[in-house]
């Protein structure tokens, strides 16, 4: 992030919310269409350029000078402490509405595994209690993706010879990567909070929304 010092925090916090829009909506479309990709760097740098890129927004519209953001660079988790100690409000309730998904999602596979109606003695069977306790943790997972994306400008975007570990959850007949899914919601909660940008006589306004 280098920006020209005039340049007004506030456009600068708008230009950031509209570009993490569209990283995040990149990176979740390049997920689920079926290219023959060799690896999966390039939604996780889509998506963690959507999260630096939001996390930095919410700091300029809150008051912060662009050198104070700036400084930050790219690490993730950070910046979203950074974020939480202004408006922890926000910050709770995605962790909460992330951990909300989680668990509906892993109920619905179970259903579709076991059925709807399906007695918690069956072998495998996974009660509503285990899964609410054993659910992902999206600050874990928020984690993971900051030490990768910080790490000499990224790992995602240049290559790093190490063997590299990921939490999966498993159920019969499929598995799902849970750093990618838990950092989608997250952005996506968190764009959905952000103050609404106003445009007046030239100059942009936050408006509120939400609890922010």
């Amino acid at each position: 992030m280098s920006t020209d010092q005039k340049t007004d925090p506030l456009e600068l916090s708008v230009g950031f919310f509209t570009r993490a829009q569209d990283f995040a909506t990149s990176a979740k479309h390049l997920c689920e269409v079926k290219l023959k990709l060799c690896t999966d760097a390039p939604q996780h740098l889509l998506l963690a350029h959507a999260l630096e890129l939001v996390l930095k927004a919410y700091l300029l519209a809150l008051g912060e000078k662009v050198t104070y953001v700036e400084a930050y660079e790219h690490d993730l988790k950070t910046l979203y402490d950074a974020v939480g100690q202004k408006v922890p409000d926000v910050i709770k309730t995605a962790e909460k509405n992330v951990r909300r998904k989680w668990i509906t999602e892993l109920r619905e596979k179970r259903d579709l595994t076991f059925g709807s109606s399906a007695e918690s003695g069956m072998p495998g069977y996974i009660s509503n209690e285990d899964i609410g306790s054993q659910a992902p943790d999206p600050m874990a997972d928020l984690e993971w993706l900051s030490k990768r994306h910080k790490f000499k400008g990224s790992i995602f975007r240049y290559y790093k010879p190490t063997f590299d570990t990921v939490r999966i959850v498993k159920f019969p007949g499929s598995s799902v990567e849970t750093p990618f899914r838990s950092n989608l919601w997250l952005v996506e909660d968190l764009v959905a909070s952000f103050p609404r940008p106003v445009l007046r006589n030239g100059k942009w306004h936050m408006t509120s929304r939400s609890t922010i």
